[in-house]
């Protein structure tokens, strides 16, 4: 069973769907990856210019994204 933190970051993360995936089947846990570094983030105290900075940077080192 997931926290609820986890939960709320795993509904956020696939909601926003950065590479488009969810609505065409993808399977919920696609951006599960990403959910323990923004909570270890988020515990740390990082404002929203920090997890941005992270998701930007994971976006495009994992995901192969360009983020501009």
């Amino acid at each position: 069973m997931q926290s609820p933190a986890r939960s709320a970051v795993r509904d956020v993360l696939n909601d926003w769907d950065p590479i488009g995936v969810i609505e065409h089947g993808a399977p919920a846990d696609e951006y599960d990856c990403l959910i323990p570094p923004v909570l270890q983030r988020l515990d740390g105290g990082a404002d929203a210019t920090g997890i941005a900075a992270f998701l930007r940077s994971e976006l495009a080192g994992h995901f192969g994204l360009d983020v501009d």
